[in-house]
């Protein structure tokens, strides 16, 4: 099995095609073996299993112990996000947050963490729903909330999620940590998360509204949106 390629994720993985461009992003830009990873939240350990796979050191966090667990068990490790992370400075080579960030009460106070556990040249891979995208939008103005945040309570969102993170937020966190944005990518833009010729009539208004650097970054197709950043400093040898 080739972890870059291959479909049949377990049912607790992320949206479809998360996992599998997540990881490809990781391997890109970070493709050493043996390199130490950090994946949280971690969940079944679904992503730490094909990140393992490929070579990679991969240690991992949740709050809860889920199980099953398809990860090594041993490597992980059980903690509040909300709090500061249990790894001390520059520690890792990488860490990679899947569907994590909008789960957390402090989501600026988590990038500066995941910034302060890497090393200098090091990459963070970080996916969250793409409320950006015109099926989140379009579901905000039908529905009144974006798509994954609908309210099951009065205090309580569909699946634990918090926080809508935007481009907007994230542009602003990122730069208050330290990062540097690398690249921009989508889990998937096939069917109905992907473009018609409406929905690119919509597109170019709503892009001329946004400020002139960000205007043909708005990721407005794909559920989910994933975020490469590096923390400066010397490039690491790969």
């Amino acid at each position: 099995m080739n972890p870059l390629t291959d479909v049949n994720w377990p049912p607790v993985a992320a949206a479809q095609g998360t996992h599998q461009q997540s990881l490809a992003f990781l391997h890109q830009y970070y493709p050493k073996v043996g390199a130490r990873i950090l994946d949280l939240p971690c969940g079944a350990g679904a992503f730490a299993s094909a990140a393992a796979q490929l070579g990679y050191d991969v240690h991992t966090m949740d709050i809860h112990p889920n199980e099953p667990y398809f990860a090594d068990a041993a490597k992980r490790v059980i903690g509040d996000a909300n709090q500061p992370l249990p790894f001390t400075d520059g520690y890792f080579d990488a860490v990679c947050s899947i569907e994590g960030i909008e789960h957390l009460e402090n989501p600026t106070q988590f990038v500066r963490e995941l910034y302060r556990v890497l090393k200098p040249g090091g990459f963070c891979v970080l996916s969250t729903p793409n409320v950006d995208s015109y099926r989140s939008r379009h579901n905000t103005l039908w529905r009144g909330y974006h798509r994954y945040f609908r309210p099951e309570s009065d205090t309580e969102k569909d699946s634990g999620h918090m926080h809508p993170i935007d481009l907007y937020f994230m542009m602003g966190a990122m730069k208050k940590a330290g990062f540097e944005m690398v690249t921009l990518g989508v889990n998937s833009t096939e069917g109905r998360a992907g473009p018609t010729f409406w929905r690119e009539f919509v597109r170019k208004y709503l892009s001329g509204l946004y400020p002139p650097r960000l205007r043909e970054k708005v990721p407005f197709y794909g559920d989910v949106l994933i975020y490469v950043m590096r923390k400066p400093g010397a490039t690491l040898a790969v």
